[in-house]
């Protein structure tokens, strides 16, 4: 028998974990990728306009505090929808996909971005 994971704690322990590694003068940053247009991930910004901010460079940078707070490939997909590059290959993935680092992609386009004003418990 599989043991079944408690939802409602994992989500606090993922944003916990982002809240965390978001500094004073930084933001989190809401999108949606074309993969699963539904469902909301995040990434940690500088607080100023996001048409200015290196997008791309964000998200990089988010995915190695999260490994650097050893998030596992499950908390990271949970969060960023990053997955690895080899996961991609499979059939319930679209061909395209955005090269973050170190192996690790995000399936689809993203979509639209916008900050995350007040990260609450219903957000993730």
């Amino acid at each position: 028998m599989s043991e079944e994971r408690n939802w409602l704690e994992y989500r606090k322990q993922a944003f916990d974990v982002l809240k965390k590694e978001c500094a004073e003068d930084e933001q989190i940053v809401a999108f949606h990728s074309s993969d699963k247009p539904y469902t909301v991930y995040h990434f940690i910004a500088p607080k100023e306009d996001l048409s200015r901010v290196d997008l791309a460079g964000c998200i990089e940078d988010t995915l190695h505090r999260l490994l650097d707070a050893d998030c596992d490939d499950e908390m990271i997909a949970y969060l960023m929808n990053a997955v690895q590059e080899t996961e991609c290959e499979q059939e319930e993935y679209p061909d395209e996909f955005i090269s973050i680092d170190l192996g690790y992609v995000i399936p689809g386009q993203i979509m639209n971005v916008w900050v995350q004003e007040a990260l609450q418990d219903d957000d993730l």
